[in-house]
């Protein structure tokens, strides 16, 4: 009986020997290369630009916050370096926000990453000596105007109230601050000791970073390889245990490739989202009626100019694009579409069109004119406009071709009568493409002056409900289309491709991509 006790103990162990190998060589096989179409110059969080570098940073770092993916796919805030969180409005107006941090978060050198940590970096972002491009982001936190303008990082109001407590505090209420600044890349820690080495970021061996991919395995010949800590109080969530990011050309035997180049969705690819939207500006100083400016846009081919483009532009059914998320959580746009796309319905919106403005004196020839920057695709597409307008309206458009600097010099002084232009969302938050066209802000190309959308922007940025928030925004979004002073023509996207054998990938909406849960598919 002993003996057969023993014998079935040492069978168990045998099992869970196994189980367990077979468990860690199955992790360690995970190993995903990327294959990102845009060489990096910096993994600094405070300098990263572009997309790519964005994602690098994202796998390298983690923020007080960070996105994840739900079982459905859907994208969610999540909890990073911050365990918890509370705030309270204060009597003038300002909130305090608390966070306590993780006291199992550290650098990949071990140490541990505490609340001085983030005020270094954030006071470092906002410091004009940086020279940070993403600096804006902390525009909301209190103090910031007078630390830019000082030059006194002392005046920003974050501070470490002990070694796992951060505290900031916001100028007003601010129902985006988690994930527009407290997930943002710029705004990830950033120890003292590494940033004082000249071009720390960008070499294997000074790169010092808090994420689930903080170790650096090798980075030589274009190729970074990264893996996972296994201190990382996250890490039996991951998938991938090696990333190895590849730059520029795209790599053929890659498991995840991203291209900025025309992509067949029946060969695999699909499509991202990006926060660009081509936009046809119509200047409120020009004498077009807003009946010819609504016909102007009516008439336009959406799916032509997408087509002539390329296959990662799609016809713009509003302003916001598609990857941009709500107050809630969700995607602004669906909201709804503002503009019909339909191709079927295209001759009867031309004959809408025509029938707004029978009676209307058209514009003589010569006095409408369309100024666009040259560079081969857009002289297209406004050929294309014009030639479109010529045939369905009877409206002469001369085109003006211009270089970028006489372009945004025109745009600058208002000396345009329309203009194409791609816009940008700099922040997943529809306000940030909104807020333009208020009266005398810098953007407004346009020039536009309306009361009423105006306040529709003021109290969006007051409200404390993220349901009316959104409502309020929407209701901007579609004051300024019908306003027609502001057209949108097309969407930009990107294609990617994952193995088919894996799963879990997910975008942000503007550009970056998250590879933490990728897993094998399950058969």
């Amino acid at each position: 009986m002993k003996k057969m006790q023993r014998m079935l103990a040492a069978f168990l162990t045998l099992v869970l020997v196994l189980s367990l190998t077979a468990c860690g060589s199955a992790l360690e096989s995970l190993a995903l290369t990327v294959s990102l179409p845009q060489e990096l110059t910096t993994l600094d969080p405070a300098m990263a630009t572009t997309a790519t570098e964005k994602t690098v940073v994202n796998h390298l770092y983690e923020n007080l916050m960070k996105l994840t993916a739900d079982a459905e796919g859907n994208v969610q805030l999540s909890n990073g370096v911050a365990s918890h969180y509370q705030y309270e409005n204060n009597p003038d107006g300002t909130q305090t926000w608390t966070f306590s941090l993780r006291g199992n978060a550290v650098w990949a050198d071990g140490r541990q990453v505490t609340a001085d940590d983030f005020v270094y970096a954030w006071r470092r972002l906002a410091d004009p000596a940086t020279d940070s491009p993403n600096a804006y982001v902390l525009d909301m936190v209190a103090g910031y105007t007078e630390a830019r303008k000082s030059g006194d990082m002392t005046k920003l109001q974050v501070s470490a109230a002990d070694r796992y407590t951060l505290v900031v505090v916001l100028s007003g209420n601010c129902l985006q601050f988690l994930q527009q600044v407290c997930a943002e890349t710029a705004t990830m820690p950033v120890r003292e000791d590494a940033a004082a080495v000249e071009n720390w970021s960008m070499a294997a061996s000074t790169l010092l970073t808090n994420g689930a991919y903080c170790h650096v395995e090798s980075w030589e010949n274009g190729v970074l390889t990264v893996t996972s800590d296994e201190e990382y109080y996250d890490a039996r969530r991951l998938g991938p245990r090696r990333l190895s990011f590849t730059f520029g050309a795209a790599s053929a035997d890659a498991d995840f490739v991203l291209t900025h180049e025309g992509v067949e969705e029946a060969e695999g690819w699909n499509l991202g989202s990006l926060p660009y939207t081509g936009t046809l500006v119509i200047n409120q100083m020009s004498t077009i009626s807003q009946e010819m400016r609504q016909a102007l846009s009516m008439v336009i081919d959406r799916q032509q100019i997408s087509d002539l483009l390329g296959s990662v532009y799609e016809p713009a059914d509003g302003l916001i694009p598609s990857g941009v998320r709500s107050t809630q959580g969700g995607v602004f746009r669906d909201g709804g579409a503002l503009i019909d796309t339909d191709p079927e319905q295209y001759e009867a919106r031309c004959e809408a069109a025509r029938a707004l403005l029978r009676g209307q004196t058209m514009p003589e020839e010569g006095n409408v004119s369309l100024a666009y920057v040259s560079d081969g695709a857009t002289d297209q597409v406004a050929k294309a406009l014009q030639q479109t307008w010529r045939k369905e309206l009877g409206v002469n458009v001369t085109l003006q071709s211009m270089e970028l600097e006489e372009m945004n010099d025109s745009l600058r002084k208002g000396d345009f009568t329309m203009a194409l232009v791609m816009l940008s969302c700099r922040r997943s938050d529809a306000v940030y493409m909104l807020e333009d066209w208020t009266s005398g802000a810098a953007g407004n190309y346009a020039n536009i002056h309306s009361e009423a959308y105006d306040l529709l922007i003021r109290i969006s940025h007051a409200s404390s409900s993220v349901e009316a928030r959104d409502a309020y925004l929407e209701d901007a979004e579609r004051l300024l289309l019908e306003s027609g002073y502001v057209v949108p023509v097309c969407h930009m996207t990107d294609g990617w491709k994952l193995n088919e054998t894996l799963q879990g990938v997910f975008g942000d909406g503007l550009g970056q991509y998250y590879f933490h849960s990728v897993k094998k598919v399950e058969k």
